[in-house]
C-alpha cells in the first residue's frame, strides 16, 4: 500500500511540473528572430541550475537549496530520483552519489553500475576510473571500467586519469608514472617526471620540480623544460605563459607569440580567448575591464565595454553590464539583448538564463552568425 501511494505521489508532481511548465507567464520578446537564432526553449521555472546541458539532460533545483533533479530538452524530469552529488552525462551515463558512494546510472535513473565506489571519474572514450578501498583501511586503488561495471584493466593502480585522446596517465604500485593506450598497453613507461597531465592537441604538460615542459605522445620531450609555463594544457595551438608577472601565450614550438602583457587571461576557445591589461580592483582585489582578443593577440572587444565576459562557448560569450547579462558572437556583437538576471554559457546548443529569480533555457536554432 504504500508503494502504491509513493506511485500516486510521483504521477502528482510530474502532473504540477507539466503544468508549471506549460502555464509559465514569461515569454521571451524575441522567440524566432532568424537574425538573432535562438527562442526561450525552457521557460524559467527552476530556482538554481546545478549542471549544464550535457548528452541532452541537465539538473536543476525546482527551489533553490533542494536536491537537483535531472531533466531532459523538453524540460521534463527524465526521472524522479534525486541525489545529493551528481556529475553529467556522458555516453548516457552519469555518476551520483549514494550513501556516501559512487556508482553510475542511466537515462532512466536505472542503477547500471553499482555505488560502491570511493569516487569515480565521468566515462571519457568508454571508460571511467574508479577508486575504491581494496583493505576497508583506507589503502586506496584505481582501475577502469567500461559501460557494464567490468574492470577492464585488471592491474591496480595508485592512481589514473580517464583517457583523453586515447591515452590514459596511470602510476603504478611502484611509483612510476606511465601513459596507457586504449588496450591497457604501456605506451609509454617510466616517464621521469613528477606529474602529467591529460594530452590536449598531442601533447601533455610535464612537471620537475618547479618547471614544465610537454610531451608528445610518444614521450618525446618537444617543449624543454622552463619556468614560464603556467597553462595546464594547449588549446587551438597555444598555451598560456607567464613573464615578470604578466600572462601570454607560446605556439607548439614554445615561442611567445603573443606577448606577457595581461594581468589576467584565459584559453582560447572559439578562436577567442578572454584578458585583461588592467589592475585589480583595489576593494575587491578582482580584475575588471575583461576584453576579448584574437589568435594574432588583436583586440576583437576592447576592454571596459562589458563589465564581465566569459569565455566562449559554442561560439556565444556571456557578457554583463550594469547587472544584466547577455550574449555576444565571436566579433563582439551583442546577439542576444542583455535583459537577463543571469546566464550561463551555451553547452549543445541551450544556456540557462534568469528571469525574475527563476531559470530557464535558451536555444539556437541556428549556427552563429559571424558577419
Amino acid at each position: 500500500m504504500k508503494q502504491y501511494r509513493f506511485i500516486i505521489a510521483l504521477a502528482f508532481v510530474a502532473l504540477a511540473f507539466t503544468s508549471q511548465a506549460q502555464n509559465q507567464g514569461y515569454r521571451s520578446p524575441n522567440p524566432s528572430n532568424a537574425n538573432i537564432g535562438y527562442e526561450m526553449a525552457i521557460e524559467p521555472q527552476y530556482g538554481d541550475i546545478a549542471l549544464d546541458f550535457s548528452d541532452g539532460m541537465a539538473a536543476v533545483m525546482l527551489q533553490r537549496g533542494q536536491l537537483p533533479l535531472y531533466i531532459n530538452t523538453t524540460g521534463a524530469p527524465a526521472f524522479f530520483r534525486q541525489f545529493l552529488n551528481l556529475s553529467p552525462f556522458h555516453g548516457g551515463l552519469a555518476a551520483v552519489e549514494v550513501d556516501g558512494k559512487w556508482g553510475f546510472i542511466d537515462k532512466k535513473g536505472n542503477d547500471v553500475i553499482k555505488a560502491e565506489y570511493a569516487s569515480v571519474s565521468d566515462f571519457s572514450e568508454g571508460y571511467a576510473v574508479v577508486r575504491y578501498d581494496v583493505t576497508g583501511g583506507g589503502h586506496y586503488r584505481s582501475s577502469f571500467v567500461d559501460s557494464t561495471g567490468t574492470v577492464v584493466a585488471n592491474t591496480r593502480f595508485n592512481h589514473a586519469r580517464g583517457f583523453n585522446e586515447g591515452l590514459a596517465v596511470v602510476e603504478n604500485s611502484k611509483g612510476n608514472r606511465l601513459v596507457l593506450n586504449k588496450r591497457f598497453v604501456t605506451n609509454m613507461g617510466n616517464l621521469p617526471y613528477e606529474e602529467i597531465k591529460d594530452f590536449h592537441e598531442g601533447l601533455a604538460r610535464v612537471k620537475v620540480g618547479d618547471k614544465y615542459g610537454f610531451i608528445d605522445t610518444t614521450g618525446q620531450l618537444v617543449i624543454p623544460m622552463r619556468d614560464d609555463i603556467c597553462g595546464d594544457r594547449f588549446s587551438e595551438g597555444l598555451c598560456l605563459v607567464r613573464q615578470n608577472g604578466k600572462y601570454g601565450y607560446m605556439d607548439r614550438l614554445g615561442r611567445v607569440v603573443i606577448p606577457c602583457r595581461f594581468t589576467y587571461a584565459t584559453l582560447f576557445s572559439c578562436s577567442r580567448a578572454v584578458v585583461s591589461e588592467s589592475a585589480p580592483d583595489e576593494a575587491s582585489g578582482m580584475i575588471t575591464g575583461r576584453g576579448v582578443i584574437d589568435h594574432d593577440g588583436n583586440y576583437v572587444v576592447k576592454e571596459k565595454e562589458f563589465d564581465f565576459i566569459e569565455p566562449f562557448s559554442e561560439d556565444y560569450a556571456v557578457v554583463s553590464l550594469a547587472g544584466n547579462y547577455g550574449f555576444i558572437n565571436v566579433n563582439g556583437k551583442v546577439v542576444i539583448p542583455m535583459i537577463y538576471e543571469g546566464a550561463r554559457s551555451f553547452h549543445e546548443g541551450y544556456a540557462a538564463v534568469r528571469i525574475n529569480r527563476l531559470w530557464g533555457f535558451l536555444k539556437l536554432t541556428q549556427a552563429p552568425v559571424k558577419k
